[in-house]
């Protein structure tokens, strides 16, 4: 319940692991409900880990898993079945067309907000010929039908009415002294006016008597609406019990329309029971409903007959097999292939070292047992390319990633024409297309873009870096590492031992590579930690590259945004990353995210 903060997905979590069927918690559930509930759960656990596909897959498979596209083509009588899916898919299409970041969360809150508007948005429901139409009396203002039904006609009772003109003392409602209508609400209690408690006692029947007034006079206006909306016909019904356990009285309304003479039948006969005749016991349906319906039987018997014929039929001993088995036996084979966990999905021989903290982060994840960064078992239960970096998909460019890019051009312009004017003076950021624009559709920088550029650009300036010039800059290395190659991308490395750029290298030159951020700063040691993987990387590649001893390269990154400089107060060597990747990838030594065990 939501009072002790479990949902219904908790529930069927805990059926679903449940192994033993005669739990007390499951006594009210037959043997064939707790297998479909088990099922069921099942089913929403494979589909809640593919919540991050695209939304119109995510929704195919839906559709395939629950067999809805079975139902859809089974059943004989939903002849617009697949064309409501169709509607519905373009729906989510235009969603996504219109949504930076179209993800499952983000459609069901779309969703949410869009039935919010059309329950506040005034109802257009036109009359529709051979259909039956449900509405509330306010959505049928203005329209008309030849046949019209008014259930509920029955009196309401005092504590229905006081319930509903004491609404404003419900928490969160607004009191009626302060609504901008209140010259239209009549008289409103003037407790502000009592002297004592018998005053205000008074001027509260006062104020009560003038709400279930204007509370009758409002019933009466929406009874009107319903009443004329026939242009022939109309039953008004209502029962003398409902639910309740009092006898209820026909409504005013229904009373004066029989005293007129306006009803063609008589007036409806009093109960002679003293107490409410229904029992909601009595009243019982067996779940799940009969899918097939009045068709059951003879789907049935035509199944009997098929088992029947196949059983009847002799077994053939020969190996040969038609295409159609094959196929069938092979997209079998590849379904199991992709819902089993632990299927090794070869590494890219290229990994970018930006990305190399995501393999290592899930090589450890997929190792049994493992507590923290620290794994337990030697055994590998899947390897660093597991889940979506073994089948790496296009990613969408956002923004902040289009900035970050222009802000590295302008800082290489920058260092290779020191003297030249820099990339974006004077410059009309309205006109400034995205790098790749021509590839795809034109865009522009919009003015918040170019504040934002130009405010990384004053930072830099100021930067202990901003006044230096690079001995290398945006320069790609590829440093083999095991069997892979690690490819390395350093933005800058500057002399870190006060000489020129240009100054010729000796055994104690010393180096400094610095890593531009636009982003955001590590949250923590430990995303820190993550992160140092990159920078050991770049100074492992730029020591192969130059012959320079590793001891003699610093790393650094340098957060333009939040003008932060972090030093990581130690890299692994080389040495150190080659025996951590190899340990990922094989089944030896267990890996921790300091580096391996001794």
């Amino acid at each position: 319940s939501a009072s002790d903060g479990q949902s219904l997905i908790d529930a069927l979590d805990f059926i679903t692991t449940a192994t033993d069927p005669t739990h007390r918690a499951f006594e009210s559930l037959s043997a064939a409900g707790f297998e479909r509930l088990q099922q069921a759960g099942r089913v929403i656990a494979r589909l809640r880990r593919h919540a991050g596909m695209n939304l119109r897959d995510l929704i195919r498979l839906v559709m395939s898993e629950m067999n809805l596209d079975v139902e859809l083509a089974a059943n004989d009588r939903l002849t617009a079945g697949e064309a409501s899916v169709e509607t519905f898919l373009d729906t989510v299409s235009a969603f996504m067309a219109t949504d930076d970041n179209p993800t499952l969360g983000a459609f069901l809150s779309w969703i949410e907000d869009v039935e919010r508007r059309e329950r506040l948005s005034p109802v257009d429901e036109s009359p529709e010929g051979d259909v039956v139409q449900l509405l509330t009396i306010h959505g049928s203002k203005g329209l008309e039908w030849d046949f019209v039904a008014v259930g509920r006609m029955m009196a309401d009772d005092k504590r229905t009415v006081t319930t509903n003109i004491e609404k404003w003392t419900d928490v969160g409602t607004l009191p009626e002294q302060l609504r901008a209508d209140r010259a239209d609400l009549g008289a409103v209690w003037r407790f502000d006016d009592a002297t004592d408690h018998l005053d205000l006692e008074d001027s509260y029947e006062t104020y009560l008597d003038s709400a279930r007034s204007r509370y009758e006079t409002g019933e009466r206006r929406l009874a009107y609406v319903a009443l004329t909306r026939s242009a022939h016909d109309m039953l008004l019904s209502g029962s003398w019990w409902a639910s309740g356990k009092t006898r209820r009285n026909p409504s005013v309304y229904l009373a004066e329309i029989i005293e007129s003479g306006l009803s063609a039948s008589p007036p409806p006969e009093e109960p002679v029971e003293t107490e409410n005749p229904w029992d909601p016991r009595a009243a019982s349906v067996v779940w799940p409903l009969p899918p097939l319906g009045a068709r059951e039987p003879r789907v049935r018997a035509a199944a009997a007959l098929v088992r029947s014929a196949i059983a009847e039929q002799p077994r053939v001993t020969t190996s040969v097999t038609s295409q159609l088995d094959s196929d069938i036996e092979l997209l079998i084979a590849e379904r199991e292939a992709r819902l089993t966990a632990d299927a090794r999905i070869p590494l890219p021989q290229r990994i970018p070292a930006s990305a190399f903290k995501d393999y290592v982060a899930a090589g450890m994840a997929a190792r049994p047992g493992a507590v923290g960064s620290r794994a337990t078992s030697r055994n590998v239960a899947g390897s660093p390319a597991a889940g979506p970096l073994g089948r790496p998909l296009p990613q969408q460019p956002y923004r902040a990633t289009t900035l970050g890019t222009l802000f590295h051009a302008w800082v290489e312009n920058r260092a290779l024409r020191g003297d030249a004017p820099t990339l974006f003076d004077g410059m009309d950021f309205d006109a400034v297309e995205f790098p790749g624009a021509q590839n795809t559709a034109a865009e522009t920088i919009d003015v918040s873009d170019g504040a934002a550029l130009a405010a990384l650009q004053r930072t830099f300036g100021a930067s202990p870096w901003g006044g230096r010039q690079p001995v290398d800059v945006e320069i790609e290395i590829h440093l083999p590492l095991g069997p892979n190659v690690v490819v390395c991308k350093l933005d800058a490395v500057y002399r870190a031992d006060g000489a020129d750029a240009h100054a010729e290298r000796s055994a104690n030159s010393r180096f400094e590579i610095v890593d531009w951020k636009t982003g955001k700063a590590p949250r923590d040691a430990d995303d820190l930690a993550i992160r140092a993987y990159q920078l050991a990387l770049y100074r492992a590649a730029y020591a192969t590259y130059t012959g320079i001893p590793e001891e003699n390269i610093d790393a650094v990154f340098y957060f333009v945004a939040d003008d932060v400089v972090i030093r990581p107060e130690r890299l692994l060597t080389y040495d150190e990353l080659e025996e951590l990747w190899l340990g990922l990838l094989s089944s030896d030594a267990p890996i921790t995210a300091e580096g391996p065990e001794e």
